[in-house]
């Protein structure tokens, strides 16, 4: 007659005060170790003249001999247990990273990795100006985000972002080499922190991306042009100037009056400067010329006028540079300075008409006139005024510090010319700023 649990229970309570395992009955080899608090359970059996054991754990009696009477079919059909647990666990182990992987996937999107991205880089104070701040995150979150922000960083490819790219990489250049850099930092910030499972940048340039793109980029219409006003609104516009005494306000009327880039302004220290002569010697290092001019080792003058002469004799020198950033006498302007400054003009003017300071020509996404910005204003304003007035074509464009092939056959003397554009560079600031 079969022992009841109660007969087993109170069996294996005796053996285990003999220090003893105890033989279950019902299946051969399966024993119970009752040595600690709970019953264990193993199967023994004999393989090959060597005693082998398999342990099946604490678990009921019911379980055991559940597991017991599988195991012993296994070993009669010549199966070691052993090997089988050991294959078991191994493809437990792997569901369990597959599903790691999985909750990984799902947790680091786009959206998420750059949210930390852009956390962690203010955090740590790369991006405390107002240039690298809550407006290319907002410019970034509403031109990517929409499309990719749900998709797992390791699922974009090269192709993906081709795709979304195309329909404005063309039509709207700047801000997509803008929402390019941002979504690049992502991707290379990921592969380098190693935690989210990405190996190779999708954006890259160097890339299966880049050369995607490449017909793209070569085919590509600039951002429209940078906006500008009516040349002829140019004198209200540096009157309202004026009215401000901030660096940002002289730079931008110096910008104006030289017709220089906005980072040759910035970088311009006192040392390139020439009072006697009235010029100032542009450093190709810190313009953003043409390639070929700045190779041609050659002085690079602008010729100032009177206006231009007078507003730096106003300046306090208290450092190297000309326009000085408010972080320190040692450091020039910062890059987004003289934008800002013209932004608030604007946004002053606005108030007052409704309008502002924009270019009627130029419309934004959402078909509205997109405010002036320094390049148009300083640049395009005093090409236009020049055709308008016809002013020598190529001395207006060496007076833009744009190359051109007749510098290099000689067909203008070097004299003549200087003389020419000191006197163009007169007449635009005299029509600048008529009282001066």
């Amino acid at each position: 007659m079969p022992k009841t649990a109660r007969e087993i229970t109170k069996a294996l309570e005796i053996e285990a005060r003999r220090g003893k395992d105890f033989t279950v009955g019902g299946i051969p080899g399966l024993k119970c170790d009752y040595r600690e608090a709970a019953p264990c359970y193993y199967l023994q059996w004999t393989q090959n003249g060597r005693r082998q054991r398999f342990y099946i754990g604490t678990v009921t009696l019911k379980e055991a001999k559940i597991q017991a009477r599988l195991l012993r079919e296994e070993i009669d059909r010549g199966t070691d247990p052993k090997k089988l647990r050991i294959e078991q666990q191994e493809a437990e182990r792997r569901e369990a990273e597959q599903l790691q992987k999985e909750r990984d996937k799902a947790a680091h999107t786009l959206a998420n990795v750059s949210a930390e991205c852009f956390a962690e880089y203010r955090t740590k104070g790369v991006w405390n100006g107002k240039d690298k701040g809550q407006h290319e995150i907002d410019r970034f979150n509403r031109r990517v985000l929409p499309d990719l922000g749900e998709l797992p960083i390791t699922e974009i490819t090269p192709h993906i972002l081709y795709e979304h790219f195309k329909n404005y990489w063309v039509t709207k250049g700047n801000t997509a080499d803008k929402v390019h850099n941002r979504l690049n930092l992502v991707f290379n910030w990921a592969v380098a922190k190693g935690t989210y499972g990405l190996e190779v940048n999708p954006a890259d340039k160097k890339g299966p991306f880049g050369v995607m793109i490449d017909p793209l980029t070569k085919a590509r219409e600039k951002d429209g042009h940078s906006p500008a006003p009516d040349y002829r609104r140019v004198p209200e516009l540096l009157r309202e100037c004026l009215t401000e005494h901030s660096t940002s306000a002289r730079a931008c009327v110096f910008q104006i009056l030289t017709a220089m880039r906005g980072e040759a302004v910035r970088t311009l220290q006192w040392s390139d400067i020439d009072f006697s002569r009235a010029t100032a010697t542009i450093r190709p290092e810190n313009d953003k010329g043409s390639k070929e001019f700045k190779t041609a080792n050659r002085p690079r003058e602008v010729y100032l006028s009177k206006q231009a002469m007078a507003l730096l004799n106003e300046l306090p020198r208290l450092g190297d540079y000309v326009f000085i950033s408010r972080e320190g006498f040692n450091k020039p302007l910062g890059n987004c300075a003289i934008a800002q400054f013209l932004k608030g003009i604007h946004e002053k003017k606005e108030a007052l008409d409704g309008t502002g300071w924009v270019d009627i020509n130029e419309l934004d996404e959402d078909g509205h006139p997109r405010r002036i910005a320094p390049h148009g204003t300083a640049r395009a304003t005093f090409r236009t005024w020049a055709e308008e007035n016809d002013i020598n074509d190529k001395a207006a464009e060496l007076c833009l510090l744009h190359l051109t092939t007749d510098i290099y056959k000689g067909a203008y003397k070097r004299g003549t010319m200087e003389q020419e554009r000191r006197r163009i560079m007169q007449m635009w600031a005299d029509f600048c700023l008529p009282s001066s």
